[in-house]
């Protein structure tokens, strides 16, 4: 997991909301990736795509 640690996929709508959940609780938040469509594919689909630089700085 790269050290990572965990991961929370919530709705887009909802992410402000959960990190500042989180932050109330005392944990440090990172946002880094966003899921997003896929159109190269034979059938819709959709990849979580990294958000350059958003492992090492907080999400606002």
């Amino acid at each position: 997991n790269c050290g990572v640690g965990m991961i929370l996929y919530v709705d887009r709508d909802a992410a402000d909301a959960v990190a500042a959940d989180l932050r109330g609780r005392g944990e440090t938040v990172f946002r880094v990736g966003e899921v997003v469509p896929r159109s190269d594919l034979a059938e819709p689909a959709e990849q979580v795509e990294i958000i350059a630089g958003g492992l090492f700085s907080a999400a606002p």
